[in-house]
């Protein structure tokens, strides 16, 4: 599900490199958002409100046999809108949602590739937010295939690497609290990256990225959901496996959303398969 509660998040899925099989990746971290005018069609008399955000992250990928990967990834977001007229400020808070996926790395591929397929079912009471206060996601669960391929090429001691994903979203019908809601639109999804991993000998010295990503509904639906936006990030080595991680996102172009900037920070471990 991409969520009514507009904020940076990274993607509960992997990409086209498979860890082995005990090798992991856990990342906590948190993010804001910032948008000078809140728009979801979820919400009612929600216009001309300005709105900041939050989100607590939990990701983390583990490498299982069989050239499978698990990923999981769980958050608890804060809102806020604000009518700058008068000063009032709607706020909501609470757990958003469960994103669980298994990647599959395609072995007859020369070049990484990877399919994934990530169900992600939402924590909170879709919707059902007092007027003027932002929601925190919507009500059904969603299920997302997604197929990836990637390079990275050594340059001198250094990595450069590349990366597309490609998917679809199905919005199905579930809705775990019984809520009667309107059917949402399914939706494609995008995302193409590039990076550079920096090292001093054989030590990692953390990774530089850029990238855009998004979701578009070719549905006439007028609660369906669309944005493009584009994301830098960096990251670096504090010790071994653990690294300090920074990025920013401005997701310029939306239809049923908020357009506005993001910023995020977290602190990850990298661990490799114990022999």
């Amino acid at each position: 599900m991409w969520w009514s509660l507009p904020l940076l998040l990274a993607p509960a899925h992997a990409g086209p490199w498979v860890r082995d099989p005990g090798g992991h990746y856990v990342k906590v971290g948190g993010s804001a958002f910032v948008a000078s005018v809140y728009d979801d069609p979820d919400v009612a008399e929600a216009s001309d409100l300005a709105y900041t955000g939050q989100l607590a992250t939990l990701y983390a990928e583990v490498g299982l046999p069989a050239g499978l990967q698990a990923v999981v990834q769980t958050a608890y977001a804060w809102g806020r809108n604000t009518d700058p007229a008068t000063g009032w400020v709607y706020n909501s808070r609470g757990p958003a949602e469960l994103a669980l996926g298994l990647v599959w790395d395609v072995p007859w591929l020369d070049a990484p590739a990877s399919l994934a397929l990530t169900t992600r079912v939402p924590l909170h009471d879709g919707g059902a937010v007092p007027t003027l206060h932002p929601a925190l996601g919507e009500p059904q669960v969603d299920l997302e295939g997604v197929a990836a391929a990637g390079q990275a090429v050594p340059v001198g001691p250094h990595w450069l690497w590349f990366a597309q994903e490609a998917g679809f979203r199905w919005r199905t019908p579930v809705i775990p609290t019984g809520r009667s809601e309107p059917s949402r639109a399914n939706a494609l999804t995008y995302r193409l990256q590039a990076g550079l991993a920096p090292s001093a000998g054989a030590r990692s010295l953390g990774w530089l990225q850029i990238g855009v990503d998004g979701v578009w509904s070719p549905s006439a639906d007028p609660l369906a959901k669309t944005h493009h936006a584009w994301t830098a990030g960096l990251a670096g080595t504090l010790w071994r496996g653990l690294n300090l991680e920074a990025s920013v996102q401005h997701i310029y172009w939306a239809q049923n959303a908020s357009t506005g900037w993001g910023m995020a920070a977290g602190v990850s471990w990298r661990g490799a398969p114990q022999d």
